[in-house]
Parts: C-alpha cells; structure tokens; sequence
C-alpha cells in the first residue's frame, strides 16, 4: 500500500502528463497554423483550465480553416 507521500508523487506525475499532452497539442496546432509559438513561461503560468481553453480556441481555428469535406 502506497504512503502518503508517494501517492502524491504518483498524482503530481500523472498531472505533469496530462500538462505535458496538452502543451504538446498546444505547440502542434500553432505550428499547423502557422501561429508563433506562445513561449513555454507563457504556458507554464496559465491553469489548466486556460490550458484546455486555448487547445480548444486553437482546435476550433484549425477546423474553420479547413475546406469543406465533399
């Protein structure tokens, strides 16, 4: 059975994943976009609430930008 101390690890490494994916996609979709890159302090001071929010906004660019499917 995990101590205290090490479940906080394990949930402070699994919320370093799940950051880590999001600013990945974060990066991804600006450079799809051709969008400079916002810098990694930027980034790394926003929740991940505004995380999600801004890969959502960016999400939601890139599919206005596409053609329509025939």
């Amino acid at each position: 059975m995990p101590t205290c101390f090490e479940a906080l690890i394990e949930q402070g490494r699994e919320q370093g994943r799940e950051q880590g994916l999001l600013l990945g996609r974060i990066r991804t979709l600006q450079e799809v976009l051709r969008q400079p890159f916002t810098p990694r302090q930027t980034l790394a001071n926003l929740s991940p609430q505004e995380l999600q929010s801004l890969a959502v906004q960016l999400q939601e660019l890139l599919e206005s930008t596409r053609p329509p499917a025939r």
